[in-house]
């Protein structure tokens, strides 16, 4: 079967006293589509190879071993326990791995590769800088057919299970059992391996699932780990208690628009920018920026809740639904600044439109689950349309002074703006330095394939 995104391999000829060693060095291609992701340049024999010499074994025992993380859990920054689970060179055994990671938002997985620097001596140089994402289903699917194909391997050479055989024996019989899959999804949206977070914890969350909803249970998981449960129960009892209330007429009308109009896709923000488009067009807000009297009308309230009003600090803003409704909440904002309170009001009429009635709590994190992605995604094309924004900027130089005016003209920050041109190609995602994790900065890497073969 043909996949988009494909671990193939041809075995090689080895000799070794270790007869797992002997019989699975291979050389292996990761791929999506026709592009070869672990391209490479073989400096000593002065060639191109689609991939390194290496052990799958080594590869296969780390995907395995790293399964439910690797499957579930977002990118988390300078995170030593994240980076020797999402990236491969962690399956050590003293190879030359690509520099390259994996890290779901729960729909899709992103991978990630760094060439090798040209500077040093070395014998292997990997060549691409990736930045893709996938479906999640395609990487299982891969990753499946891997190490099934390297287990077959294993077993025809050897009478005696491996550790791998046994282990992979266990993630799949979790897998097939709906209440271990919770459990573990869970776990990893923790940060932890399995059975490494203690019982009560994950007990605790569960537990909380019936009060606030399984959906911010999750999110809260992936933004505090084992302090969730105890985020949670002071944001429903102190922070909602210093929350507006707000009512968004037309949310079942508007909910049941984006369903019919705007197709599923693994890609969180181009889903979330169509979903923008049809709210614009529902609330009838022409081009251009979204004033605070449209903003506040919006949500039913007077313009004077959009300021900012001293308040005790909270770890995350939110939403509030007191009842299994779509249009009537509370909301808390704690951003003193008005681009930044406008942008968390829009990002949580975002999550009031996608999430289920049952969710009682909307919360609003800096994670990179696909909910999160969704809401910046969301509230940066509602602000300040791409359409809009090239031709506010007209023929331009892009400069800090032009996008410090742009921002100033949509009323939202500098940095939504030049997030806004990297995603669409315009400026080089260096420019952001090191940027917030509450920011959209991924380019879909397929679209650029399709766009531009080379």
């Amino acid at each position: 079967m043909n996949r988009a995104f494909d671990i193939s391999f041809d075995w090689l000829p080895r000799d070794s006293d270790n007869i797992i060693e002997r019989y699975t060095l291979a050389d292996i291609c990761i791929s999506w589509g026709s592009f070869c992701i672990t391209e490479l340049s073989d400096e000593f024999a002065k060639t191109v190879r689609k991939g390194p010499r290496v052990s799958a074994y080594a590869m296969a025992l780390w995907f395995a071993s790293n399964w439910w993380r690797l499957r579930w859990e977002p990118e988390r920054n300078n995170d030593i326990s994240w980076l020797l689970s999402h990236k491969l060179g962690a399956a050590g055994g003293g190879y030359c791995w690509p520099d390259l990671s994996f890290a779901s938002d729960g729909e899709a997985v992103t991978i990630r590769s760094e060439p090798t620097s040209a500077e040093g001596d070395v014998f292997v140089r990997y060549l691409q800088r990736i930045d893709l994402d996938i479906p999640a289903t395609e990487f299982e699917a891969a990753v499946d057919a891997f190490i099934e194909a390297v287990m077959n391997r294993v077993v025809s050479k050897t009478s005696a299970e491996t550790e791998l055989v046994g282990l992979w024996k266990e993630v799949i019989q979790e897998r097939h059992d709906p209440s271990l899959t919770v459990w573990r999804k869970l776990e990893a949206l923790i940060g932890r391996d399995p059975d490494e977070t203690p019982e009560n914890t994950v007990e605790s969350l569960l537990n909380l699932r019936r009060d606030y909803g399984t959906g911010a249970v999750e999110e809260m998981a992936a933004a505090f780990k084992e302090n969730a449960g105890e985020v949670m129960v002071r944001l429903w009892n102190e922070s909602r208690s210093m929350a507006f209330p707000a009512r968004v007429v037309g949310s079942e009308m508007l909910r049941e628009r984006i369903r019919v109009a705007v197709p599923p896709s693994p890609v969180s923000w181009r889903r979330a920018v169509a979903a923008a488009s049809q709210a614009r067009m529902f609330w009838s807000i022409k081009s251009g920026p979204v004033n605070d009297k449209t903003l506040a009308e919006i949500l039913s309230l007077p313009v004077s809740k959009l300021e900012y009003v001293k308040a005790k600090s909270a770890p995350v803003n939110a939403g509030f639904r007191e009842r299994d409704s779509v249009e009537e909440m509370n909301i808390f904002i704690n951003k003193t600044s008005m681009a930044g309170r406008r942008f968390s009001l829009a990002r949580i009429i975002a999550d009031n439109l996608i999430t289920e009635p049952d969710e009682r709590l909307l919360p609003i994190c800096d994670t990179k689950t696909k909910r999160q992605k969704f809401q910046r995604a969301f509230a940066q094309e509602f602000l300040c349309p791409f359409k809009d924004l090239m031709e506010y900027m007209g023929n331009r130089e892009i400069s800090d002074t032009a996008i410090e005016n742009a921002a100033g003209h949509f009323k939202v920050s500098p940095l939504l703006v030049r997030t806004t041109l990297v995603n669409n190609n315009l400026l080089n995602r260096d420019c952001l330095g090191t940027y917030p994790s509450s920011w959209p900065t991924r380019i879909c890497f397929a679209d650029r394939i399709e766009n531009n073969p080379t």
